[in-house]
Parts: structure tokens; C-alpha cells; sequence
């Protein structure tokens, strides 16, 4: 084994040693580091959410930041300037990812984070996270404690009706009323299709191997059906009443309302893992597929199946959107954090917009050209004008922006966090 040995002027050599012994080499060079005692403490609190949940973390890391750089300062600084410097930047960087990932483990938001959004009067709070409700000043809303960490909504016009996924199953609220709250422990979704010409909420399980039919009128699952694929994320639904269920691991599962029947589609190695994203364009009968990593754009024939166009365009794709007239399609890039437009025919990326931290779900009203884009990490939902070609606005909405739901019928923008679920008045944005 070829080990890299840094001296202390952080200068490096190769030298071949037996593989044993490169190991041993590695874990000396780690118990000896001041690094490693500190990764300890930060695992510790990583791995304890009650820790991120209810200690203030960042002045936690920032105390446990500053003591290790005193020791490491009078220890270490005999060495070399440059190897200081070395240690410092490894203890900041690993700062940055427990930073990050403590809300993100924790399940759980800050009240202070949630206060932050009753001071904007273009957000209306429709339900909070009941874990958070005694530190929240705004008592306009409800608390539920089943809304731990909502995946998805969506809105349902005909009976007014919210639908929230979450981690423990389907949250259902009156958006208007702020009232009729009903929970069901059903499934283990993290996306769902409202389709109001069926009155039916399909939720594809995410752990397990079935797909719901969810009876909105009477509030009730009316069938089910078990299918080949554990990880279904997302899914679309055409004019044929056909829905194509997108399967993580290179399969397409499709169900047919006519027939009463499911098909699965493995393509096998023509088609990277880590399978996201999903959209239909009636216009060319087309899927339109993206995959995580490393992030390839696939354009699949509904008539045959087949794939008809392959492409890398940006590692992390999340959220497709499909734009007929124009012949573009809206990406999401949670890596560069831009929402990327690209020629529905050859993939060709034309232009690109800065959006928030990590954005991941994306939704838009077609008739205006507004498109919402929601932050993952800023807990931001961004309004973008894709005819000017800019940001008109951003609204902070918590930690953890997982889902976002235009009602085109309604015109009524939904979002989810942390804090929970609100609504986001365009009108007010657009002045």
C-alpha cells in the first residue's frame, strides 16, 4: 500500500508499506492529533439528538471550538506556523458539517427559528410542530405532534383540504379554518399526487412495498397495492390515467386505472441509482427522469418505455419541471444551489439562476412564469420570475424546506418545514 506522509512543514512523501502496518501508521497519526479528541466530542452530540434538540448547539461547538484551538495553539504551534494553520482548518471544517447537520438529525427546530417567521406578513402559519408550541409567540395556529419533519404536501380545492406527509404518516388540516386536524398513521411516504378527477390522494410507501389510494372525500385509504420496489419517491400521472411511480434503485413501476394492473420497468445498468426526480410532458409523451448522483437527465417514451435520450448535467439533480411552450425544463441543483434550464430535447443547460442553500423541492404556475423554489438548508422559499430572469422574493419559512405545492386551481402557494406547514400570500410578494 502506497501511504502519503505529511511532515511538519506539511510537506509529503510516498513510501509502499505492507498493509498492516499503513493502518497502524494511520491510526497513530490519528490518536496523537488534538483533532481527534475533538471529532469525539462532536460526534457525541451529533449522534444524541435530545443534545441538538434542547442544548443551544452553535454556542456548544463555538465553546468546544475555541478550547481546541488554545490547546492546539500551546501544544502544537512549536511545530511550524503552517502545520497550526493545517490543524485549524480541519477543526473549522468539521464545525461546519455538525453545524449543519444538527437540525437536520434532530428532527426538531429552534423556537427563536420559528419566531423569525410570524415578523413577515406575506406567511401565514397553518400548523406548528406541537414540540415547539409553549416557546412560539404566534397562537394563531395549531400544534400537532404527529408533524414531525413533513416531507410533502399537498392541497386539495375541492374540499379544502391540506395533506401533509410526514414522518409518522398523513396530516390532513383545513388551511382556512385552521381547524379539522385528523392524523393517520398509514404509511411511510415522503411524496404523494393529489389527482381531483379521481378525488384521490396516491401516496407511494417509501419503506415498504405499496401504493395507497387515499379517498379524499371520505378521508380513507380505499385500496392498496404491493409492488416490486421498496423506494418509491416520486410520481407523475398523464392522460392515459396511467401513473409512473419512480423507483430509486433504476425501476419505473407503472399503474394503470383501466386495466387495474402494475408493470415494473427495469432498465438495469442503462440507468444510474439514486433515481429523484420525475415529470411528465403530455405534449411529447415523454418521462422526464434525473438521478441524485452523479446527476443524468434521461428521456423516456411512455408509448414504448424506452429511453430515448441520456445526458450528465449536474451532480444532485432534485426537481423537474416541465415548461411546454417554451420547450425548457427547470432544474434543481441542490450542490450549486441553482435552478438550471435546460432544452427539453438535448438537455443543453441555457442559463442558470442563484437560488438558496441546497434547494430540493420546486413547483411554479405556468400562466405567470412564477417559479417557487424552497431551500433545504436557508429554510427559504425563493419566488423566481423565469421570464425576467430574477428573484423577486424570499421568504423564510424554518429549517429544513422539504416541500413546496402551487394550487394552480386556487392560486394559493403551500410550503413545509421544521417549524411546520404555511402559506405564502403571492399576492404581497409580488407588490
Amino acid at each position: 500500500m502506497v501511504v502519503i506522509i505529511f511532515n511538519r512543514e506539511l510537506h509529503f512523501y510516498a513510501k509502499i508499506v505492507p498493509m498492516k502496518r499503513a493502518f497502524r501508521i494511520l491510526f497513530h497519526v490519528i490518536k496523537k492529533s488534538i483533532v481527534y479528541y475533538y471529532m469525539l466530542v462532536v460526534a457525541c452530540f451529533a449522534l444524541i439528538p435530545v443534545c441538538w434538540a434542547y442544548i443551544l448547539n452553535r454556542y456548544m461547538l463555538i465553546i468546544f471550538l475555541i478550547i481546541a484551538v488554545y490547546i492546539v495553539y500551546r501544544r502544537q504551534l512549536a511545530r511550524g506556523k503552517t502545520y497550526f494553520i493545517g490543524r485549524m482548518f480541519l477543526m473549522v471544517a468539521m464545525s461546519s458539517v455538525a453545524l449543519f447537520t444538527s437540525g437536520r438529525y434532530s428532527g426538531t427546530a429552534h423556537p427563536y427559528q420559528c419566531n423569525r417567521i410570524i415578523k413577515q406578513d406575506s406567511v401565514k402559519p397553518i400548523v406548528y410542530y406541537s414540540r415547539l408550541c409553549s416557546k412560539i409567540i404566534d397562537k394563531r395556529a395549531p400544534c400537532i405532534e404527529n408533524l414531525l419533519q413533513p416531507y410533502d404536501l399537498a392541497y386539495d380545492y375541492i374540499h379544502k383540504k391540506l395533506y401533509i406527509i410526514t414522518m409518522y404518516g398523513i396530516t390532513i388540516v383545513n388551511p382556512s379554518k385552521n381547524r379539522d386536524l385528523k392524523n393517520m398513521t398509514v404509511t411511510s411516504a415522503q411524496r404523494l399526487i393529489w389527482i381531483p378527477e379521481r378525488g384521490l390522494m396516491i401516496v407511494p410507501g417509501y419503506l415498504n412495498k405499496r401504493l395507497d389510494f387515499f379517498e379524499t372525500n371520505a378521508e380513507d385509504i380505499i385500496k392498496s397495492f404491493s409492488t416490486e420496489e421498496k423506494s418509491k419517491i416520486a410520481i407523475v400521472y398523464d392522460e392515459k390515467d396511467i401513473l409512473y411511480i419512480l423507483g430509486e434503485r433504476r425501476k419505473i413501476i407503472t399503474y394503470s386505472f383501466e386495466k387495474n394492473n402494475i408493470k415494473v420497468y427495469n432498465y438495469g445498468e442503462k440507468i444510474a441509482n439514486h433515481l429523484h426526480s420525475i415529470n411528465y410532458s403530455p405534449k411529447h409523451r415523454r418521462l422526464y427522469i434525473g438521478n441524485y448522483f452523479p446527476g443524468n437527465m434521461y428521456a423516456i417514451d411512455t408509448d414504448t418505455m424506452k429511453i430515448i435520450r441520456s445526458k450528465l448535467v449536474s451532480a444532485g439533480i432534485m426537481g423537474i419541471l416541465v415548461d411546454e411552450e417554451k420547450g425548457e425544463l427547470y432544474v434543481s441543483s441542490p450542490l450549486e444551489s441553482k435552478i438550471l434550464v435546460l432544452d427539453s430535447d438535448t438537455f443543453k443547460v441555457k442559463r442558470k439562476m442563484k437560488v438558496g442553500y441546497i434547494v430540493r423541492d420546486i413547483d411554479w404556475n405556468p400562466e405567470t412564469g412564477l417559479l417557487f423554489a424552497g431551500n433545504y438548508a436557508d429554510g427559504t422559499v425563493d419566488v423566481l420570475d423565469m421570464e425576467l430572469g430574477h428573484r423577486l422574493k424570499r421568504v423564510y419559512i424554518g429549517p429544513l424546506v422539504r416541500g413546496v405545492y402551487f394550487s394552480r386551481e386556487t392560486n394559493r402557494l403551500f410550503a413545509c418545514s421544521l417549524c411546520g406547514a404555511f402559506e405564502i400570500d403571492i399576492s404581497k410578494i409580488k407588490q
